[in-house]
């Protein structure tokens, strides 16, 4: 999803819990055309110790994905990319190929998925699931990164009333949900995703739009919003000057990003909709913020594809460059 519409309606992400508000009504998206949903896997005990999964979704290894995996192997984090190689079908190809590759996992294991094209790491493992722990997610829920931008509906027919009097109003700096970013245990994304896979009329719907329709008609039963940035910060219609990384402090793994407005220091940074010109700047202070192995992991990290494989940062991002300080 790449979030963010021209209008009102919000943008960003959130502290709180599972507040999501009731079955406020549907989309448009869905309806008739929804198929029959598959049996899902039945439900292990809980995990006692539990590491993230990071996944994405990238069919090219162009520059903006490199940035990403690069900050997330310079904090220590292994990814998975699907679809790598692969013809691009659309958005939604990322719901279906998620979808399949959480067959493949514990039930219980936490995944964080983010958008291959525009998002930067600020945060090692543990700050990610402490950040995680600190946003109570119920079992079978899935929280999402939250926005400031009604995308796609804002700029449709009547989009604005669907905008405004559809999504829940639950407290925090950020309403709407944007579907680039979310984590949750392998068990209840894949219960979400097979959901989400069954209302969608077909390939052509942008994920954006299915996932934000859908969450409209099942917000308290299977979402959370991170409204005041906590884990995941979306950056359109956000303010520099509201969130800041500090690239000269050593955080030993934590956050060096902080949202002034929400007083959180969010360990992802989103850049959908019109913040894609603050990517290359936030990109600098990112990889400094991180500290002074990036020549190392230019050199040595790798990411796992799909299908198993170990490939190489240094072969699929030969033209990457480490910043310099200054």
């Amino acid at each position: 999803g790449e979030g963010g519409g021209e209008g009102g309606g919000g943008e960003g992400g959130g502290d709180g819990g599972g507040d999501e508000g009731g079955d406020v009504g549907g989309g448009d998206v869905g309806g008739t055309h929804a198929h029959a949903v598959p049996a899902r896997p039945a439900p292990t005990k809980p995990a006692t110790a539990r590491r993230i999964s990071v996944v994405t979704f990238a069919s090219d290894a162009n520059s903006v994905f490199c940035d990403t995996v690069f900050t997330a192997a310079l904090q220590g984090l292994d990814v998975t990319v699907l679809g790598i190689g692969k013809p691009y079908q659309g958005n939604y190809q990322k719901l279906t190929a998620a979808r399949a590759h959480l067959t493949t996992l514990d039930p219980d294991r936490l995944v964080l998925f983010v958008d291959a094209y525009d998002v930067l790491f600020a945060a090692n493992e543990v700050d990610i699931l402490e950040r995680y722990a600190s946003l109570h997610v119920p079992p079978g829920r899935v929280v999402f990164g939250a926005e400031s931008g009604c995308f796609p509906d804002w700029m449709a027919p009547f989009g604005r009333s669907f905008c405004e009097g559809r999504f829940p109003k639950a407290g925090g700096e950020y309403r709407y949900i944007n579907s680039g970013c979310w984590m949750g245990s392998a068990a209840a994304a894949f219960a979400l995703l097979t959901d989400l896979a069954a209302y969608t009329p077909g390939r052509g719907v942008d994920d954006q739009q299915v996932v934000s329709h859908y969450y409209v008609r099942a917000a308290s039963s299977q979402f959370v919003l991170d409204r005041n940035a906590t884990l995941i910060q979306s950056m359109h219609l956000v303010s520099e000057k509201d969130v800041t990384v500090d690239a000269q402090a050593p955080r030993n793994g934590s956050s060096s990003v902080t949202n002034k407005r929400t007083r959180s220091h969010p360990v992802l940074l989103h850049f959908n909709g019109g913040s894609k010109p603050l990517h290359v700047r936030y990109r600098q202070s990112i990889l400094q913020a991180a500290g002074s192995g990036c020549s190392n992991i230019a050199a040595q990290a790798w990411v796992t594809s799909g299908d198993g494989r170990r490939l190489a940062l240094k072969d699929l991002c030969p033209a990457f460059v480490c910043p310099t300080k200054g």
